[in-house]
C-alpha cells in the first residue's frame, strides 16, 4: 500500500487534523480533517479516561453534523478515482481513516485504508532514507555554488537531492534572507522521501554537503550518517570567486537582514572582526564584509573536512568556478565510475 502513495493516478487523503496535518503529512496528500484539533483532544480525552466506546460516541457526535460537507469533498474526488485509486491514512489507520473509507463507499467510491497510517509512513521514511540510492556528495567551501551546480546536473538529468530547497534555507547565518517560511524538520524529511522515491535504489544520487541543521530543520540521523560517510566529490574554486557569488546571491539583500546575520555569528567573528564587517556594510561594500566571514566559515569548513578526509574520492579545482564546466567534469567522474564505490 505505502508503495502506491508516490503513484500519480491515485488520490492521497489526510483525514487527521489540521495540526496534525501541517507538522507533516504525505506530500501531495490533500487535507480532508474529519476533527478540528480541539475534537480530536477531546476525542483522545474521553478515549484514555472513559473509553473506546465512549470516544466513538464523542467522535460521531463531531462527524454527523460535517456529513454534508464530507460527502460534497467525497463527490469532488469522483473523476480522480475513475484513473487511480483513493488511499486514506489517519495516525494509525484506525477510526478516523475507517470512518471516512466507508463514507466514499457509500457514495460509490473505492477507497482503501493505509494500514497503521501515518505512522508506518513516517517509519518507511525513515528507513528508506537510511539507505534507499548511493549518494554522492558534493563538498566544498562557502560560495563555490554548490547549489547552482545541483540545479544544473538536475538539468542534465542527474538524479539530485536539493536539500536546501527542500529546507527553504541556504544553509548559513544569512540562508533565510528572501527564503519562505521553513517547513518542520519532520515534513522535511517527508519531501526528502518523495524525491528520493523517484529514483531506484541502485541509482546514483547527488547531494551537497550539509550540517545536522539547515536553519530550524534538523536533518534525520541516518541522513547525516550518509552525508558523512558516503563517497565524496571536493570543490576548489578561488577565493575572488566565490566572493563574486555571494556578491551575486546576497549583494542586494536588505542590509538589515545581513547584519543580523553577521551578528548570529559573532561569537566566531570575535568583536574586531564583526565591527569591520559592520562598518563595510553600512559602507555598501557587501564584497569586503563576505570577505570577513568566509574567514570564519572557511576555517569551520576546514575543520569539519578533516574529520571526513578518508570520504573524499575526487578533488576538482576549477579557476573561473564556471558551473557548466565544474557540472561536465563531476558528470565525467560519474559516468566513467571513477569515483570509488559506484
Amino acid at each position: 500500500m505505502l508503495n502506491d502513495i508516490y503513484n500519480p493516478s491515485n488520490v492521497v487523503i489526510d483525514v487527521r487534523s489540521p495540526s496534525e496535518y501541517e507538522r507533516g503529512h504525505i506530500p501531495h496528500a490533500i487535507s480532508i480533517a474529519l476533527f478540528s484539533d480541539d475534537e480530536r483532544a477531546a476525542v483522545g480525552t474521553a478515549y484514555v479516561q472513559e473509553g473506546h466506546d465512549r470516544a466513538v460516541e464523542i467522535g460521531l457526535e463531531y462527524v454527523l453534523p460535517k456529513m454534508s460537507s464530507l460527502i460534497s469533498s467525497a463527490d469532488s474526488l469522483r473523476g480522480a478515482a475513475i484513473s487511480g485509486s483513493v488511499i486514506l491514512y489517519c495516525w494509525r489507520g484506525g477510526m478516523r481513516s475507517a470512518a471516512f473509507a466507508w463514507l466514499l463507499r457509500k457514495e460509490g467510491i473505492e477507497a482503501t485504508v493505509i494500514p497503521r497510517g501515518y505512522k508506518a509512513y513516517r517509519q518507511k521514511v525513515i528507513t528508506d532514507i537510511g539507505q534507499h540510492g548511493n549518494f554522492i556528495v558534493l563538498s566544498g567551501k562557502t560560495g563555490i555554488g554548490k547549489t547552482r551546480l545541483l540545479e544544473e546536473l538536475r538539468l542534465r538529468g542527474c538524479a539530485v537531492i536539493n536539500l536546501e530547497e527542500i529546507a527553504r534555507h541556504r544553509g548559513s547565518a544569512f540562508g533565510s534572507i528572501g527564503m519562505p517560511l521553513q517547513p518542520t524538520s519532520e515534513h522535511a524529511m517527508n519531501i526528502v522521501h518523495s524525491e528520493l522515491m523517484r529514483f531506484t535504489s541502485k541509482q546514483t544520487i547527488i547531494i551537497e554537503d550539509e550540517s545536522q541543521s539547515i536553519g530550524t530543520v534538523s536533518l534525520d540521523v541516518g541522513l547525516m550518517e550518509r552525508i558523512r560517510t558516503s563517497p565524496r566529490i571536493l570543490l576548489d574554486v578561488p577565493v575572488n570567486v566565490r566572493l563574486q557569488n555571494l556578491c551575486m546571491e546576497y549583494g542586494t539583500a536588505d542590509p538589515i537582514h545581513l547584519e543580523e546575520g553577521f551578528k548570529k555569528i559573532h561569537r566566531k567573528l570575535g568583536g574586531a572582526r564583526l565591527a569591520v564587517a559592520l562598518s563595510e556594510l553600512h559602507k555598501g561594500n557587501f564584497h569586503d564584509a563576505a570577505r570577513v566571514a568566509l574567514d570564519y566559515y572557511d576555517a569551520t569548513y576546514d575543520y569539519t573536512l578533516r574529520k571526513y578526509a578518508s570520504t573524499i574520492v575526487s578533488r576538482i579545482s576549477s579557476g573561473e568556478g564556471k558551473i557548466n564546466e565544474l557540472a561536465d567534469r563531476v558528470m565525467n567522474l560519474i559516468n566513467t565510475k571513477h569515483l570509488h564505490g559506484l
